[in-house]
């Protein structure tokens, strides 16, 4: 009778144990049910590779950035497979707030240009479920060569180009981010007649991460209406591959790629080499500075 009674006695025991420790993660569900966890470090920095990423410059962070591309590797010894070549681009971005940041640069193609990014929609789970990331982007840039036309010189208007973007991006998992990028660029100085006034092109990109500061990345632009160019010019898609090389605040991308040109209305449209038979070499140097408070 007594071992009858200790085994029934353990049982409720055990009984309201078990039913303890569901209670108990039933409120703790509920308790992560109403919290918002967001996604954070989709891709290590501002750019995929040639194009934006979907990340923004955090508040109060200034990021003094350094693009540089090579000449083509098929150029020769006589140029050190490319390595004499020197395209540039240097600039500063500053995050204004959590969702904003906004930045200038200057291209030695001869460009200037003024970017802004909004993260409109942020990755999250729990009580705000939402799945992708969004963000705004827009580009205003100035041609700022020198040409033998006297007209085109003085003509500043005619200078100008618009890009507008948005970036989808998903975090799949802490390795796993893709994104999309479609895009429209307005030129309103094209460089013969023929040329199209508007871009429309699609990026597709994405980053896996092999270590915690090392990552593979991918990404390849289609740009409508680029082929058959009058005078015999063909322009091709932009396409690169390289990593990211995450050092505190510090993170520098190497990569290959078929366009020297760094900025949109530049690598859209003007992309001349294919990227089976011009790969050249080139890096980003990307180094934040806070400057306020970080606000997540």
């Amino acid at each position: 009778m007594k071992k009858i009674y200790l085994i029934f006695s353990f049982a409720i025991a055990f009984l309201s144990y078990s039913l303890a420790q569901d209670d108990l993660s039933s409120l703790t569900d509920q308790a992560l049910a109403n919290t918002t966890e967001y996604a954070s470090g989709t891709f290590f920095t501002t750019r995929l590779l040639t194009g934006q990423s979907s990340e923004i410059m955090p508040q109060g962070g200034l990021d003094f950035r350094i693009h540089h591309r090579f000449d083509e590797f098929k150029s020769g010894f006589g140029k050190f497979y490319g390595l004499d070549g020197s395209f540039s681009y240097l600039s500063l971005e500053y995050g204004f707030t959590k969702f904003m940041m906004a930045g200038f640069g200057r291209a030695n193609d001869g460009y200037f240009n003024f970017l802004d990014k909004i993260k409109l929609l942020r990755q999250s789970t729990g009580e705000k479920n939402m799945p992708i990331t969004l963000v705004y982007y827009v580009e205003s840039a100035v041609d700022g060569k020198t040409y033998d036309n006297s007209a085109k010189n003085n003509d500043f208007t005619g200078r100008l180009n618009f890009t507008h973007q948005l970036i989808i991006s998903r975090m799949f998992n802490s390795r796993l981010s893709l994104l999309l990028a479609p895009t429209f660029v307005h030129r309103n100085m094209v460089p013969a007649p023929g040329y199209k006034n508007d871009l429309y092109a699609l990026g597709i990109g994405g980053r896996y991460k092999i270590f915690n500061t090392f990552s593979i990345n991918v990404e390849y632009y289609y740009v409508q209406g680029i082929k058959n160019l009058p005078g015999g010019t063909e322009n091709f898609n932009p396409v690169s591959v390289g990593c990211d090389i995450q050092v505190a605040s510090h993170v520098f991308q190497i990569m290959v790629t078929n366009t020297e040109r760094m900025i949109e209305p530049s690598f859209l449209g003007q992309t001349t080499g294919e990227f089976s038979k011009s790969l050249r070499l080139g890096f980003n140097i990307s180094q934040v500075f806070t400057l306020g408070k970080k606000k997540k």
